[in-house]
């Protein structure tokens, strides 16, 4: 594991060559303290990424971008966490759209290219009543 505090990334970031799932992995650094929020996990490899629904998210080794970062959204209502993942989709989308053109999003977790899917977006939140106390951003990204 590295870990780059005073990286010029702008954000804490750690950097990991596997792991079971980055989003797994940074929950579980939350559950011991409260992590900086937009902490990045970035991992070279995940031997157990996950989808929606519990489906697995298949990656080959060094042929994708697997991250994920926390979130303390709690201005917003647990009814209203669909503009989270809209949000998200978007921003990814808006970027890739830098690249190349052809990209989509079907919602609420997936961006295609050319009908291709070559990302998924999961969003783990935790609750507090009626508020978003954390979200856990899970992206892979087939390059």
């Amino acid at each position: 594991m590295m870990h780059y505090p005073n990286s010029s990334f702008p954000v804490p970031l750690i950097h990991l060559t596997e792991a079971d799932s980055t989003s797994r992995y940074l929950t579980a650094l939350c559950e011991q303290n409260r992590i900086e929020e937009f902490t990045v996990v970035l991992s070279d490899f995940q031997t157990a990424g996950r989808g929606q629904q519990d489906n697995s998210w298949e990656a080959e080794k060094g042929k994708n971008l697997l991250f994920s970062f926390v979130l303390y959204p709690s201005f917003l209502e647990a009814r209203n966490q669909f503009l989270l993942s809209q949000i998200i989709a978007l921003s990814v989308k808006e970027e890739l759209d830098e690249w190349a053109s052809g990209f989509s999003v079907k919602w609420s977790n997936d961006i295609y290219w050319e009908n291709k899917k070559i990302c998924g977006i999961l969003i783990e939140n935790d609750l507090t009543g009626s508020r978003i106390e954390r979200s856990i951003v899970g992206i892979g990204l087939n390059i």
